[in-house]
């Protein structure tokens, strides 16, 4: 037996880290035996320790091997390393990419039923989110999926609630988008949002974002909190606008051959091992977020609170009907009451 001790080093010369390591804990109970077997996890954001889905992808691994008595070994690597979102999503489809974490945003545009969640201002917080992405209503997504995607999803990290970041001036309205170049991801429901917003949506790959700020070919991008500052993004920003526009949600997949080779045994030790992470991540996301927010404003980044997301609301609830069809009609009513029904209950 042995313990893992997950090492996060400072987020600044200043200040100690602002998350904790989330212990590994040791799902599915002590390990029978594994054939040995070396598994590639690829995600996009930063390989910094302090980066949450580092932190979260890191767990899996330590939980999966801790589980198979070491037999089974993943490797992580993030800064796009294994490719850019599109790559590793096409790897996993042909069979060239073993196990990726990827924003629901990229899943969606493969398998057309996720774009629900993707919708702009779709979820009210965090326990809703939670509840409605652990619902059985997502088995259609899971389905989908497997059938556009070659892969099985174990579930979602979340990264935070996607917030917008600009050099131009403050946004505080809907009508403050306008004419803003603005970094994203290369999807319709985002293009479709700040399309609609008035804004000029860019896309472009997160690896070249920070080089774009810099020289100013975007005049902006939009995020979630944590993923700006370990990425340092709030360093070649001047306002920060809480528009918590979508929720940032991080699918586990697996590629669909590798995990139907695994024996039962091992595809729960899997499972257990993804559920235990997420669990943690989300918990750790609630405890570090506003002391992230904290350390962006005393860096000197303007904090806009007072954001009007209502006229926001407004401008893209026409986009609703249109995903409506491209989702499903079916999956998507039932998606939508589900939702009204969780935000009724608070």
């Amino acid at each position: 037996a042995f313990a893992v001790v997950l090492l996060l080093c400072g987020l600044c010369a200043a200040c100690s880290s602002p998350v904790t390591p989330m212990a590994p804990s040791t799902p599915g109970g002590p390990a029978t035996s594994f054939a040995p077997m070396n598994i590639q996890l690829g995600h996009p954001e930063t390989s910094a320790p302090d980066n949450l889905l580092q932190i979260f992808c890191t767990t899996i691994a330590e939980n999966v091997s801790a589980a198979t008595d070491g037999a089974v070994k993943i490797d992580v690597f993030g800064d796009g390393v294994l490719g850019p979102e599109p790559d590793m999503l096409e790897g996993l489809v042909i069979g060239t990419m073993d196990m990726a974490v990827i924003t629901n945003a990229m899943i969606s545009s493969l398998a057309p039923s996720a774009q629900v969640s993707e919708l702009p201002f779709v979820y009210p917080n965090y326990e809703v989110a939670a509840q409605f992405l652990d619902d059985p209503v997502w088995d259609t997504v899971e389905a989908d999926v497997e059938a556009n995607v070659n892969a099985k999803l174990l579930g979602y990290a979340f990264t935070g609630f996607r917030q917008t970041y600009n050099n131009v001036r403050p946004i505080s309205s809907a009508a403050d988008f306008k004419g803003i170049k603005i970094r994203v991801m290369p999807t319709p429901v985002f293009f479709d949002s700040f399309g609609l917003l008035g804004a000029n949506p860019t896309p472009m790959a997160y690896s070249e974002l920070l080089t774009a700020l810099q020289q100013g070919t975007v005049d902006a991008m939009e995020g979630p909190i944590t993923s700006t500052y370990s990425g340092q993004f709030y360093k070649v920003i001047k306002y920060c606008d809480l528009t918590n526009h979508t929720l940032n949600t991080n699918g586990v997949l697996v590629n669909l051959e590798l995990w139907n080779s695994f024996s039962p045994e091992l595809q729960e030790i899997f499972t257990e091992a993804v559920q235990d992470a997420i669990a943690k991540e989300r918990q750790m996301l609630m405890e570090v977020e506003d002391q992230v927010l904290g350390e962006i404003e005393a860096f000197g980044v303007a904090v806009n609170r007072d954001v009007d997301t209502l006229s926001m609301q407004t401008v893209v609830r026409s986009m609703y009907q249109v995903y409506r069809e491209k989702s499903g009609p079916e999956h998507f009513d039932a998606c939508m009451e589900l939702l009204a029904e969780l935000s009724g209950a608070q």
